[in-house]
């Protein structure tokens, strides 16, 4: 409904500012979640981790498109208040108005050599810089975490350093109403391309080189040797806790997504 909302209002305040009454033309493009980020990466403390699968729910995606449209310089006022702006975090994008979106709740499954196609999203034509989303919570329905109802995802693999290698588990809770803003998106979309659009998830920064590992030695946090390790916040150890809680500041930031137009997997 809102996608609805908002493309009706932008046709009318181009028609405001301008001789004959246009409307902008939208299309649908499906999204779909593209495994092919999860890259085994080393991380400031030398441990090589490949991992193995990850998940995350979230809600209600938005496409914001680089810099305003002529109308907002005409009808200030009018803009501002009918249609909304998404700021991305410096270096990444920059402001730019929402103007599309695809609405509902969904539950991402990224494991390597594996495509999850989702609804098609729907966007006006034009250049796109940065996406947001919601981080929403599982349901009883979903599988994120092996069944850990309300939590918000979970990243599994291994880590290997000198020999020695640990399986771990993260599970990650984000806080109620998180919105992530300004995951690269910068895509020129056309009545026919995009075909489709590929949302990844990103071991390793594509700008800063960071990994999404940085900062959690593994071995250390393995205190009884069995070469398992689960990370989550309500742990006994202080020190696993705040490497849950580390992961869970890295995964909560655009650095590790990114959305890529593609005509072809």
């Amino acid at each position: 409904m809102r996608a609805v909302c908002r493309t009706s209002l932008l046709g009318a305040v181009a028609s405001a500012g301008c001789a004959q009454p246009t409307e902008v033309p939208r299309v649908a493009i499906d999204l779909v979640v593209d495994s092919s980020g999860l890259l085994p990466v080393t991380n400031d403390l030398g441990y090589l981790v490949e991992v193995a699968e990850a998940e995350l729910v979230v809600v209600d995606f938005e496409f914001a498109r680089a810099g305003e449209m002529h109308t907002r310089a005409l009808w200030p006022a009018l803009w501002d208040a009918i249609i909304p702006a998404a700021y991305a975090h410096p270096g990444h994008s920059q402001e730019g108005d929402v103007t599309g979106e695809l609405l509902g709740q969904f539950h991402l499954q990224w494991r390597p050599g594996q495509v999850q196609r989702l609804a098609p999203a729907t966007l006006l034509v034009g250049d796109y810089a940065s996406a947001n989303f919601t981080f929403g919570f599982s349901g009883p329905e979903d599988s994120v975490t092996a069944g850990r109802e309300g939590t918000t995802g979970m990243v599994r693999g291994i880590a290997t350093r000198g020999g020695r290698s640990i399986v771990f588990e993260a599970v990650m809770t984000a806080p109620p109403d998180r919105l992530l803003v300004g995951i690269p998106f910068e895509v020129s979309v056309t009545l026919e391309v995009p075909s489709e659009l590929a949302f990844r998830l990103v071991t390793e920064d594509p700008l800063e080189g960071d990994t999404l590992f940085d900062g959690i030695d593994f071995g250390a946090l393995d205190v009884d040797g069995d070469g398992v390790l689960t990370l989550v916040p309500e742990a006994s150890e202080p020190a696993v806790v705040e490497a849950a809680y580390a992961l869970r500041r890295t995964l909560m930031t655009h650095d590790h997504y990114e959305i890529l137009g593609t005509s072809d997997f």
